[in-house]
């Protein structure tokens, strides 16, 4: 008898091998969002409040529109106008949030105007714009009117919206930034149940007032949890092998 070929499917094997792999996954939370009109947005259980005795609520005026596609000047803004230059705590804009969640870290953003003449590290300057948490600088570059000496826009920076003309808080040039893209603001490690979170303006030659305010819109802090290890079990299949009778 000549033997034929057929195929055995006894030759199945399954191969559970249970291989477990890990894939960081850290979430990123609202935990609080202000545009300075209706929308204020505060997490669960967590009380903020808003500082400082030389911040004005306002109109963005012809700051109206311009943003970064997800956020723009609208509305009201915050404008400080303090010409302390001792930055003790009624000359800054503070959010200050207790009851916080369990967190590892938080990240902070904004739109932020540089409003009037303010001056490099020349003459007149330096006119310094600062971020601090919790009592930490995590932010300070000089910022002015002129963007040629001005804090550079690069990779991880904040990014410039517009630089020109006054937009109606003085004669001279306002420059607006977009904050939200600043890797110093992100992923600040923070574990504590409360945040104060300032913005100032400082530097040897900052002379304040209307002269040199500054203004935020849109402030939003989002806070981050440990990064969390996902399974995922995989199963290899023998491929069948014929053989003849």
């Amino acid at each position: 008898m000549q033997p034929k070929a057929s195929l055995c499917l006894v030759a199945i094997y399954c191969f559970f091998s249970n291989l477990v792999f890990s894939q960081s996954v850290t979430s990123d939370k609202l935990l609080y969002f202000n545009d300075f009109d209706e929308d204020t947005f505060v997490a669960k259980a967590v009380v903020a409040e808003l500082s400082g005795d030389k911040n004005d609520i306002e109109s963005v005026q012809q700051l109206n529109g311009y943003g970064n596609g997800q956020f723009s000047f609208s509305g009201n803004l915050v404008r400080n106008a303090s010409e302390s230059q001792k930055n003790d705590a009624e000359d800054r804009i503070t959010f200050t949030l207790t009851n916080l969640p369990t967190h590892t870290s938080i990240s902070v953003g904004f739109l932020a105007g540089i409003l009037d003449s303010w001056d490099d590290s020349g003459t007149y300057g330096p006119d310094e714009f600062a971020v601090e948490v919790d009592g930490v600088v995590v932010f300070k570059e000089v910022f002015s009117r002129n963007p040629v000496y001005s804090y550079q826009e690069g990779s991880g920076t904040a990014t410039t919206i517009y630089t020109g003309d006054s937009l109606g808080f003085g004669r001279y040039k306002d420059n607006l930034w977009d904050f939200f893209t600043e890797t110093q603001l992100q992923n600040i490690a923070h574990t504590a149940s409360t945040l104060t979170v300032s913005i100032y303006a400082t530097g040897d030659g900052w002379q304040g007032g209307s002269d040199e305010s500054m203004a935020i819109d849109n402030f939003k802090i989002t806070y981050q949890t440990a990064p969390t290890g996902n399974s995922a079990t995989i199963f290899r299949i023998a491929t069948l092998t014929p053989f003849f009778l």
